[in-house]
Formats: C-alpha cells, structure tokens, sequence
C-alpha cells in the first residue's frame, strides 16, 4: 500500500528505518569514521532526519512509502527539477529486496494523479543494474549517458532515465 508523506510531521522515522539502513551505515562509516558502528548509526541517522525535514520545506517535494506486512520495506523522493520531477533515493530494505516492492512502489507514485503529463526522472549509478533494469520495466528511456544533478553539477557517473506520464 502507498503512503504519501507531503509535511516533516508526517515523516514515521522509527518505521522506515528498515528501508534506509543500508545507506545510514554507508553514511556512518564515511562521515563518522572516528565513532563506533552504534555512534556512526546514531549519528547518520540524526543527518538523514534532518535532510528530510528539511526536503519537505519544499511544499514540491514529496516522500513516498510502501508499506507491506505491516512494514515499510520501499520508499523514494520526489523533488521539482528541470521541467519535471526527480525520482531520489529509491531503496527498499534488504531483506525484502527481489521481490518486486521497488517496482509496486514506483507504479503507484507514476498512477498519482499529480503526475499524469509530468515527466519524471531518475539518475542511476551505471554499476546499478537492477535498478536500470526496474526502470526499464516501468516504461522509463535511458535519455542521457550522464546526469545533471539538482545543484547544477553534470557527472558522468551516472545515467539519466525518463518518462513521460500519460494516463
């Protein structure tokens, strides 16, 4: 089931946890290399609420969950960009990853009727095959052999994936 999350209020942290901890112990790792694994996870999540809080300032931006089993287990970011929107940190939690939650959770968001004549977005890492290949799947076109982030910055590490979307 898709949940919507539009103010910071909303934003179940404690529950979504799941989804993000692979990336939070990325996070940890690099940005407190200094702290034990219990300090980099307390630390990396603090910043990644903050960020979401602070993401959802833009009344244009939007967080989407899927929820299964009681469980979020997928979410992503939706953020105004060039003459669309901007898919960001699309995750689902390892233990339920393969199992198609990504790709229930990415058709609903494109069903929302906020999208329909928008075009939508994704930069993905070239070495992220699974996710090119979801994309794929979900009608998306690799456009461009490389991204133009939000910031302005164009990096060759990633492609640019986009859609169209139509009733």
């Amino acid at each position: 089931m898709l949940k919507l999350i539009k103010r910071a209020s909303e934003i179940p942290f404690s529950d979504m946890a799941c989804i993000y901890e692979e990336s939070l112990t990325e996070s940890g790792q690099r940005s407190y290399p200094h702290l034990d694994a219990n300090g980099q996870a307390r630390e990396a999540a603090q910043d990644f609420y903050a960020f979401l809080q602070d993401f959802l300032k833009n009344e244009r931006c939007f967080i989407f969950l899927w929820e299964t089993e009681n469980r979020y287990v997928s979410g992503l970011r939706l953020e105004p960009y060039v003459d669309g929107v901007l898919i960001t940190g699309l995750e689902t939690a390892p233990s339920y990853r393969r199992r198609g939650y990504a790709s229930k959770l990415l058709r609903a968001v494109l069903k929302q009727p906020e999208l329909q004549g928008v075009r939508v977005y994704s930069h993905i890492h070239r070495s992220n095959t699974a996710s090119s290949a979801l994309h794929l799947a979900c009608g998306f076109l690799l456009s461009k052999h490389n991204a133009r982030l939000v910031d302005g910055t164009v990096t060759g590490r990633y492609d640019t994936y986009e859609k169209q979307v139509c009733d």
